[in-house]
């Protein structure tokens, strides 16, 4: 029996997150969606998590903040970060995968398989 893998999805947008969401049905995970950063860091902090994915620019807390307070505690948490937005100084930082919206489903379905090594 395969390992169902926890999977948070922030975003402050309510149709990213819902989509996000569908374009990952059908793979063994289960999705938690929250609303902002403030909301991602209490899930986090409750409950554990394989990958989260985020965007990077919301209120209240950006996607930056989110993930550095993130990783105080959850060092090897891997991120997937979304945005409509490239900026060099993200893209290249290599401390988590970077997704340019929009996106495809595909893209996105081996992007997460890939990190959490799903057959």
């Amino acid at each position: 029996m395969e390992k169902i893998r926890k999977v948070l999805v922030v975003d402050d947008e309510d149709m990213v997150r819902v989509m996000v969401g569908r374009f990952l049905e059908g793979l063994p995970l289960q999705i938690e969606l929250a609303e902002n950063g403030e909301v991602g860091l209490q899930c986090v902090l409750q409950r554990e998590f394989d990958l989260v994915i985020t965007d990077f620019q919301m209120p209240r807390m950006d996607g930056e903040e989110f993930m550095v307070q993130v990783r105080e505690q959850f060092p090897l948490l891997p991120f997937i970060v979304m945005s409509a937005y490239i900026d060099e100084d993200i893209d290249g930082r290599g401390d988590f995968a970077f997704l340019k919206k929009p996106f495809r489903r595909g893209g996105l379905r081996q992007l997460v398989g890939c990190i959490l090594r799903l057959e």
